[in-house]
């Protein structure tokens, strides 16, 4: 027997109605997560849920706005999920998406079938739909060593309302027998991601080149099976936007992994910068760097990213962009069109590092570059804070400290 077939016999064995620690529904393997599927995430939250060596005839989420604890016979509402599986592999994928939600609201859910079984009882909140301050976390370049669970930890303990993560998340390399790495990240997720108050933490991922196989111009299932099989955000689609209240949209884009910088995905993003002209934060998160930490400024992937999107960036006043790759901390000065700028630019905050190695950096920074580190660390963001409305960016490393902090004006 090979330890993959041992893995997917584990993962059966987390379902129960016995526990009301969710913790306890994924030490066998049974991992329940959150993301969304709609751009409005204060209505909609999409409910994602995996199961393997038991048939779910009717998997479906129950949910309330009240505990209902270890019956999931109480919950007063109630959603069919959709399902897909992992060819060869015997591990199943159902999600739901729950609509019409209340924005600003606590609600408590359970995911599973009433043969086989239920989670343990889980909660999340959706976010308001207003002004009210928001916290997020933002960081990418992850993998499954031991850094991995430490930095979710203090990520969690800081109360985010979600997280963006900016690829190359398990580093399964778009390889079917590489599931075990996404079973031991969600394993990390479902236990860490879980803040003070017992809320778990939402995500929204970005693409990055190792989620794919490198078999470009095929199906993105095909070449993600991982990043589009466990979330599918926007079905086989790797670019998409999030609204999060009033004031905050993110645009998430691919960096030329399953769709190319250019055509289409530029023409979208044109089409969304238009529509969210207005919003007051207009963030942007993707894998490969516009303005790299330790790879070579001219690197192709960065190139291109420079090419196709920075004039829209520019043209817009995108307020943030966040991105990953180059295993390091680093936050540049307020770019415009090339130059830094003392107002109405762009800063780039990055550049990975949530738990991969870091890379040694250059004794001369880049000209653009204003604090950089060979560092593992995460982002959290506080938009909309405090009496001047202002938002603050604050690097936190291994132990949980400050590494790097600036505040926008307001």
């Amino acid at each position: 027997m090979t330890s993959f077939t041992i893995l997917i016999g584990l993962l059966g064995l987390g379902f129960g109605t016995g526990s009301c620690d969710p913790r306890d529904s994924i030490q066998g393997g049974f991992h329940v997560y959150l993301t969304w599927k709609s751009e409005d995430t204060s209505r909609t939250m999409t409910v994602l849920f995996i199961d393997a060596g038991r048939t779910m005839n009717t998997p479906v989420v129950r949910y309330d706005t009240e505990a209902r604890g270890t019956e999931p016979a109480l919950y007063r509402h109630e959603v069919k999920a959709e399902s897909w599986d992992f060819e060869k592999t015997g591990v199943h994928v159902h999600s739901a998406e729950l609509k019409d939600l209340t924005p600003g609201a606590t609600y408590f859910f359970a995911a599973g079938d009433a043969d086989v079984g239920f989670s343990a009882e889980r909660k999340f909140r959706t976010i308001p739909n207003d002004s009210s301050p928001l916290r997020f976390v933002v960081g990418g370049d992850m993998d499954v060593n031991e850094s991995v669970p430490q930095l979710l930890q203090h990520a969690a303990a800081l109360e985010p309302q979600f997280a963006l993560i900016g690829g190359d998340i398990a580093r399964d390399n778009g390889k079917i027998s590489n599931f075990p790495k996404w079973d031991m990240w969600l394993k990390y997720w479902g236990e860490k991601m879980l803040t003070p108050q017992g809320f778990t933490v939402p995500m929204v991922l970005a693409v990055g080149n190792h989620e794919v196989d490198g078999l470009f111009g095929t199906r993105a299932f095909a070449q993600a099976p991982f990043f589009i099989g466990l979330f599918k955000q926007n079905g086989e689609k790797t670019y998409f936007t999030r609204t999060f209240g009033a004031d905050t949209v993110v645009h998430v884009l691919d960096t030329g992994h399953i769709f190319s910088h250019g055509g289409k995905q530029r023409d979208w993003l044109f089409g969304q910068l238009t529509k969210h002209v207005s919003t007051k934060n207009r963030f942007a998160l993707y894998h490969i760097p516009l303005y790299p930490s330790h790879r070579d400024f001219n690197s192709m992937g960065s190139r291109k990213g420079r090419d196709q999107w920075l004039p829209l960036f520019d043209l817009f006043g995108l307020t943030a962009g966040f991105e990953s790759h180059d295993h390091a901390l680093k936050r540049t000065k307020m770019l415009q069109q090339g130059r830094e700028v003392s107002a109405g630019g762009t800063v780039y905050f990055g550049d990975g590092a949530w738990g991969i190695h870091p890379r040694v950096l250059s004794a001369a920074r880049p000209w653009y570059v204003a604090s950089s580190s060979a560092t593992r660390h995460f982002w959290v963001v506080d938009v909309n804070e405090g009496a001047q409305s202002r938002n603050s960016y604050r690097a936190i490393g291994m132990d949980g400290k400050v590494l790097d902090e600036y505040i926008a004006a307001p």
